[in-house]
């Protein structure tokens, strides 16, 4: 951390970014470090101030949303909800605003994505062969069952990084069932694999459908 550093984050729309700013800013209300943060709540002007003076603001996903801001770091969140073509007006958001940075950094997470997650696809692949590079300025982490696993063995799950503080194997264990999550939407909201590049002879969900009429 730096004093007076600029930090923003986004979402899949502007609504989200502020949804996403606002449980971080009553989660701090409710800790103790309510006493070293301060939070400016206002349509437009939501703000969260810390010691040294670093900030961090939400802003829409736009082409013009950073004009006028130089950020430090840039929080992308729910990547896989970028189109190319969003992803691409979001880039010239962020990218030009950060320039003159020397330790800029943009951050972008997200579980793994569906047949409209293109960009979020492009990342993959580009971070996945940054481990290769010595060279690299791309940090890649990536959290996933062995895929040749099965993703319905309670023992797989203990690979989640959330897992005994955010939630339990029983929430995982009531997500994996057919009333809950197809197989593709179990697979990839939980155990961060995406289906859409499989082909397989029978439907896979409608199998799972057909498995509780036995």
């Amino acid at each position: 951390h730096r004093p007076g550093s600029a930090l923003f984050a986004t979402a899949q729309s502007g609504k989200y970014a502020s949804n996403l700013w606002a449980n971080l800013s009553e989660k701090i209300k409710n800790s103790p470090l309510k006493h070293y943060v301060k939070a400016k709540s206002g349509k437009g002007s939501e703000v969260l101030t810390f010691p040294g003076r670093s900030t961090l603001e939400p802003f829409p996903p736009t082409r013009d949303s950073l004009h006028s801001q130089t950020p430090n770091v840039v929080l992308i969140d729910e990547g896989w909800s970028q189109t190319l073509d969003s992803a691409a007006a979001l880039m010239q958001a962020v990218r030009p605003a950060m320039i003159t940075r020397r330790d800029r950094q943009i951050w972008i997470i997200s579980a793994m994505g569906d047949e409209r997650s293109a960009w979020l696809d492009q990342l993959i692949e580009q971070g996945r062969a940054s481990l290769d590079d010595p060279n690299s300025t791309t940090c890649y982490i990536e959290y996933a069952p062995d895929p040749e696993s099965d993703p319905y063995d309670p023992e797989v799950w203990e690979y989640h990084p959330g897992l005994g503080w955010l939630i339990t194997l029983q929430d995982l264990a009531q997500e994996a069932q057919p009333t809950a999550n197809t197989h593709a939407d179990f697979m990839r909201s939980f155990m961060n694999i995406s289906l859409k590049n499989r082909s397989t002879v029978v439907d896979l969900d409608r199998w799972t459908q057909l498995g509780d009429l036995v």
